[in-house]
């Protein structure tokens, strides 16, 4: 292996091993541009450490994003120019920058990839224009960019579309914010341009009954794992509402959990749930034997899934972000759960991610028989169309992949340390020391080529069909 050394700002550098002396000099080509276009040096760093870890098709494309990130005029994050707020001369660059402000301030938890998507799609070409002389006619340059993209595979439809929604809601708060100093404008320019072209909605992935039965059992799964995949799947709560439960939440006399917030794990701040609703889930009873053993290890006090730096060898601790999809597959492959559309991606498909362990909870309850109102409420849903997504795929499937909520099996309520899958060997995939849990980096030894590419993707604000 080789050693090099990256420099990402001032007094700011990393190390970094390769394999080859062309990986080497194509890391160094990759920093030197992210460092001169000032991009953020956290999210310059792991973008190239990602990179470095990549096998060489994903490592091209991530050099692809590398290039996109450090052209100097899609760079959000270089020195903000000196016009005064409001003036006529006002970029959309520098307006984009109060507006996402304005909106980190109102506590919108996707500012973070807000800012990318904008960063790398919109401000080479509308960056440099004064906000208050953007026409019609800029904008259509916009949407046939987008579109153009998207046929080139660079992109995904549904990324090309969120970017225009966040580009029309922009310019509809620079004539009608409620915040004074975001008014710019007297009209928006949007309102009579068409947005980019949408294909088809990719289905939904879950697990069948009998699937998520065999990841459960599969002792060459790690017990920490295994415990979250169970609570990830019946209370079929979104991540970051996982994260946030509390056992004060969990109410055993009557059977149910409260749902109230959800916490922002890498900023490690409480916030409402995606959708505002307050809701309760039911402890189904295949799910309560398992909750209780926890409730016992915890002696009922703080976090159902631990998740802070004291607890990072909880045996139901919560694993980093990153890890989430790609450790998933994986296991799912050792549980000898293969079904194709799990794992390959294909036209009008995705493969499965941790967020769909919440379809699979969702999907069940239609599966049961659950009345569609009460699915709805349980779920969160703001719109009761959303909920018969899940009710149409059950409905297709029918029961012929098993008892929806099986009995959760007994070995998840063993953490003595000769129990399955425990012990401070079993990180992520089981086989990395637990010590590096939370850390940001990937874990030593995961060679997991969808790891990185994921990160990356997350981070450019892009879909997971679009690389």
């Amino acid at each position: 292996m080789i050693e090099v050394r990256l420099r990402f700002g001032p007094g700011r550098r990393s190390k970094f091993r390769v394999a080859t002396e062309a990986r080497k000099t194509a890391l160094q080509s990759m920093a030197r541009g992210l460092l001169r276009a000032k991009v953020d040096p956290d999210l310059a760093e792991k973008l190239v450490r990602d990179a470095s870890q990549a096998d060489d098709a994903e490592f091209s494309k991530l050099q692809r994003v590398a290039a996109v990130a450090a052209e100097p005029t899609s760079n959000a994050h270089a020195a903000k120019p000196k016009t005064k707020p409001g003036a006529p001369s006002e970029t959309v660059a520098a307006y984009a920058d109060r507006w996402f402000d304005d909106r980190e301030r109102r506590g919108l938890s996707s500012v973070d990839h807000d800012r990318g998507r904008l960063t790398l799609h919109v401000m080479p070409i509308l960056g440099a224009l004064p906000i208050v002389s953007v026409s019609s006619d800029n904008l259509r340059t916009l949407v046939e960019d987008l579109d153009g993209k998207v046929l080139a595979k660079a992109i995904g439809w549904s990324t090309a579309s969120k970017i225009w929604g966040l580009v029309t809601k922009m310019f509809s708060d620079a004539c009608k914010s409620k915040a004074a100093s975001l008014r710019v404008r007297r009209d928006n320019p949007a309102t009579d341009v068409r947005g980019p072209d949408t294909g088809e909605d990719k289905a939904k992935q879950w697990l069948y009954p009998n699937e998520a039965e065999a990841l459960l059992a599969c002792e060459d799964v790690p017990l920490r794992w295994r415990r979250l995949y169970a609570l990830a799947v019946y209370l079929y709560l979104r991540p970051g509402e996982l994260a946030a439960l509390e056992w004060r939440d969990v109410n055993f006399e009557q059977g149910y959990v409260s749902i109230h917030q959800a916490l922002d794990i890498r900023a490690d701040k409480i916030k409402a749930t995606k959708t505002g609703i307050t809701r309760k889930v039911p402890i189904h009873a295949s799910l309560k034997p398992h909750l209780e053993a926890l409730h016992k290890e915890a002696n009922g006090k703080g976090r159902v899934v631990q998740n802070d730096h004291d607890n990072k060898e909880a045996t139901h601790g919560m694993p980093p972000l990153e890890d989430l999809a790609a450790t998933l597959r994986r296991h799912l492959k050792r549980a000898k759960v293969e079904r194709a559309d799990l794992h390959d991606q294909r036209p009008g498909t995705k493969v499965m991610t941790f967020y769909d362990l919440r379809a699979t909870g969702i999907t069940w309850e239609a599966l049961a028989g659950t009345e569609p109102l009460a699915i709805m409420q349980r779920a969160g849903h703001k719109n009761l169309s959303t909920t018969q997504i899940y009710i149409r795929e059950a409905e297709t499937l029918g029961i012929s992949a098993g008892k929806p909520f099986p009995l959760v099996p007994s070995s998840l309520l063993d953490a003595s340390p000769t129990g399955p899958g425990s012990g401070p060997s079993s990180g992520p995939g089981g086989d990395e020391p637990a010590e590096n849990l939370l850390d940001l980096q990937r874990p030593q030894g995961d060679s997991n080529p969808c790891y990185s590419l994921e990160r990356a993707v997350s981070w450019a604000g892009l879909d997971d069909g679009d690389v």
